[in-house]
Parts: C-alpha cells; structure tokens; sequence
C-alpha cells in the first residue's frame, strides 16, 4: 500500500490496512488480501485482535504487554506509528512494529526497500517524509547521521509539514547532541515533543526485540511513548534531557572502539611473543581483561577470519568522534578518548566506507604486521 504526499491520512486511516477498507483517494494498490477475520470489514474488534494474536505466536510477550500500556497513555487509542529508515537495524525493528498493529507507515530513502517491506508486512508506504508523520502520533527516525534526520524536516515533503501538534519525534539515530537540540526546538515551536533514542545491541537485538534504548528529552514524553519503543526494546533508560541519549550511545560506542583497537595490540603482540590468540582469549575471558570484544567479536569473527558487515566502520568513526567533541565541549580532558578518535578516523580513511567495524583488527594487523588467527 502506497500513501502519496498530497494525501490527507487521519490517525486511524491506516486500519485499512486491517479492515480492507481502502480510501480511493489515498491509496494506489491495496495490500494483499488476507483470510483471517482481520481482513472481513465489520468483524468485532475482539474477533480482529484474537486473530491477530493466532497469527502473531511467535512475538515477542513484550508487544502482547504493550498493547495493554496503551491504555495509560496519553494517546486517544493505540497510536499511529510511522517509522523513517530501514537500514539494517532499522529494518527489524519496523517488522516488529508492523506486527504490533500500529498502523506502520514506512519510509526509506530507496523507495523500492519501502515497497517492498510495505508488501511484506502490515504496514503503508509512504512516498514522502510527509506522508509517513500525516496522522501519526509517533514518528520514529533510524538514520545514519543526525544531518540526515535533520535533512528530512524541511520543506513541502518534510516531516514538519505535517506533524501535528501533540505527536512526538523519536530519533533512534546514533546522532550527535547538537543537532538533537536543534531539532527538538524546531519542533517545540509547533507543539510536537523530540526524544533523541540511540538503540544498542546490533542486528541480532534487534532481530530479538531486545535491544537497548537511551533516551534524552522530558521523561513525562518517554512514558507516552514507551510502549511504542518496548515494542523492540528490552532495556529502556531515561539518559537526561535532550542529547543526553546521544552522548551516552557515543562513549559506549567509543568504548566499544578503544576494546577492539587495545585488544588488537594485546593479542598481536602475544603471537609475536609465541601464545597462540585462542589461548590468549581463553585466560584474558575469564580475567579482568574481558570485554565484549575479546568475548564475542574477536573469537567468532577476528579467529574465524569471518569478518560478516553488520556495522560499518565509518559508523563507529562517527560516534567516536561525537563522544570526543562532547568531551571537549564538556572541557574534561580525555587524551585516550580524543587518540581512539584519531585512530579510528585513520582506520577509516584506510579501510573505506564500507568496512565493517571489526576489520578495524586488519589495520592494526597491518601496523603491527601480524595476523591474529
């Protein structure tokens, strides 16, 4: 189902999606037709929801509890929910709304993605920005960087030309802090609340409901919108007021950064001294030593030499470098933090844009000229 930008779509426009209903005006291809009781016009609403929850076992038990939460917020009925950027992370977590029943509509950059996931699952395609925030009561952005969030506001097609007062925008970017506050005072200005909300946990947390969200804005607009990001959220975390999120993801990350590149030095020097890396890892995972890095990424992709590209080096040279300018603005001095910054953008420049953030290990290998395996 497609959602021109001209179209009007009220808040609960998108049961036509469930109901079959399909505004003339508003639509240009139905969605494929269904035999379950959701798709009769007329079936009870209790006869719809029970047939849902028949085809939706294996949900996560969160969206079931979600579906009750909706009842204490301050949402007039179970809110629209529009969701912008279907990246790798971005998609599951949209697949894990559309099985919510939210009335999804979905955007992506690559129009044909957005179609495509449309077909798929229970939800609208939006064709425009616009479009997707006409009606929603939570608009929700997964972006690579926060200028591309703040890129889609604008204009005739921007989300600021049609959301409406009262809705909230919930921005799951890894962003920077600055352009959070921004944004959140651009929308201020027209009675729609901003959350920066970082996620972590990756792909696989993702696909597993079960990801980490840190939140920076008004904690009374984060329990409003709770249910909605407990949809594929397990751990939830009120950071602070806006970019308080942001700066969080961003050390975590920068942590995340400073593990892989030590870990990297570590284990290549031990080989050059004659231990071999897996016996490395085996003492160093059951000392203090350990991390996520020597725990999971350096046995299962560095020692395998797998390397699979699930988050791009380019990606964690970004937020690496927004936790160091929030040292800096902060003016706390943080020399290993700022050098994790210069080395990584190093790695990048060498490695390319499409690295994954693992082969950071193969630049290290090539300046210590050694292979960990």
């Amino acid at each position: 189902m497609t959602v021109h930008p001209t179209a009007s779509i009220a808040a609960r426009s998108a049961a036509s999606v469930v109901t079959g209903s399909t505004p003339d005006t508003q639509v240009t291809s139905a969605a494929p037709s269904s035999t379950s009781a959701a798709s009769i016009p007329g079936t009870p609403a209790s006869a719809v929801i029970t047939a849902c929850r028949a085809c939706t076992a294996t949900i996560p038990s969160i969206v079931k509890a979600s579906r009750i939460a909706w009842q204490s917020s301050t949402f007039s009925d179970m809110p629209t929910v529009a969701f912008l950027g279907l990246g790798a992370i971005g998609t599951p977590m949209a697949r894990h709304l559309a099985a919510a029943d939210l009335g999804l509509r979905v955007w992506n950059r690559t129009a044909a993605k957005a179609a495509a996931f449309s077909a798929e699952h229970r939800a609208i395609h939006a064709v425009t920005p616009a479009a997707a925030a006409d009606g929603a009561d939570v608009v929700i952005t997964c972006l690579p960087v926060s200028a591309d969030v703040e890129s889609l506001c604008d204009g005739p097609d921007g989300l600021l030309a049609t959301l409406r007062p009262g809705s909230v925008l919930v921005d799951c970017t890894s962003g920077d802090p600055a352009t959070s506050r921004r944004l959140a005072a651009r929308c201020a200005a027209q009675g729609v609340a901003f959350l920066d909300a970082p996620v972590s946990g990756g792909v696989a947390g993702a696909e597993q409901a079960a990801l980490t969200v840190m939140v920076g804005g008004d904690a009374a607009v984060l329990e409003r919108v709770r249910p909605v990001l407990a949809v594929f959220g397990k751990k939830i975390v009120h950071c602070g007021g806006v970019g308080a999120g942001d700066a969080v993801k961003a050390v975590n990350n920068a942590l995340l950064a400073l593990h892989l590149w030590s870990t990297a030095e570590g284990l290549a020097a031990l080989t050059q001294a004659g231990v071999r890396p897996e016996v490395a890892l085996d003492v160093i995972n059951t000392s203090s030593g350990r991390s996520n890095a020597s725990m999971n990424l350096f046995p299962e992709r560095v020692l395998t030499r797998a390397f699979p590209r699930t988050f791009r080096l380019a990606l964690l040279d970004k937020d690496v470098g927004i936790a160091a300018g929030v040292a800096r603005e902060q003016k706390v001095a943080t020399p290993m933090l700022q050098l994790t910054a210069e080395l990584f953008r190093a790695a990048h420049v060498a490695l390319g844009e499409e690295a994954d953030h693992v082969e950071v290990v193969k630049w290290v290998e090539r300046l210590t000229g050694t292979v960990i395996e």
